[in-house]
């Protein structure tokens, strides 16, 4: 009888520190930082724990698509650690719909759908003229507003987070120096949310942070 490996990266935790667990620091650049250091250190992408491999996903296509439009994306995606942007897409959009986003959702499927269907245009794409998709324009317009909401109704939302990541929040975003654009997306909140609440989390010195979620990625590759 055929027995099933199951990927021993799954046991990685997510990596914080005191701080960061408490919430008077954000999680979220620790979080971004172990999946970079992870992916860099050879861990497939099919053997992080799908939740985290799903929201950073999504922070990497809002941020490409808001950067250089969706073509951008394609063409990151594709170079990126071997990267499909099809699957890419997939895989995050299970994140935008925990987080409640419709609009960026429907955006999502759109775009997965263009790809699969005009895979000789989407493979030269980079984001860079003349590797630019017009197709795609009219859905890299969109996301800039989808799942936007006014201040007042953002305040609202990260008023749910607990009280310490709140704060620290509106600290750390330059809130009160006025670097927030409104009407204003709120998937950073969504993440600060998910990352606060997520079970399997180890707690490291931040100077030892590397070296731990090096060590970790070493033991099961």
């Amino acid at each position: 009888m055929p027995t099933t490996h199951t990927p021993v990266t799954k046991a990685i935790p997510l990596f914080l520190t005191s701080a960061a667990k408490e919430g008077s620091k954000l999680p979220s650049y620790l979080f971004n930082w172990q999946m970079r250091i992870l992916l860099d250190a050879g861990v497939s992408w099919d053997n992080l724990n799908p939740d985290l491999r799903a929201a950073f996903l999504l922070g990497y296509y809002l941020g490409n698509v808001r950067n250089g439009g969706h073509s951008q994306f394609i063409g990151n995606a594709r170079h990126y650690h071997g990267g499909d942007p099809e699957r890419f897409l997939g895989w995050a959009m299970k994140v935008a719909e925990k987080y409640k986003m419709p609009e960026t959702l429907e955006i999502m499927r759109d775009v997965r759908t263009w790809i699969a269907n005009n895979p000789k245009k989407a493979v030269g794409l980079t984001g860079a003229s003349p590797n630019v998709s017009p197709e795609l324009k009219p859905y890299d317009a969109a996301l800039m507003t989808a799942d936007t909401i006014d201040e007042n109704a953002w305040i609202d939302r990260l008023n749910t987070l607990p009280g310490v990541h709140a704060k620290t929040f509106l600290h750390e975003s330059g809130y009160k120096n006025g670097y927030i654009r409104f009407p204003a997306i709120f998937s950073e909140i969504e993440e600060v949310r998910f990352l606060a609440t997520f079970d399997a989390t180890a707690i490291v010195p931040h100077e030892t942070f590397e070296e731990e979620v090096k060590s970790a990625a070493a033991a099961c590759l």
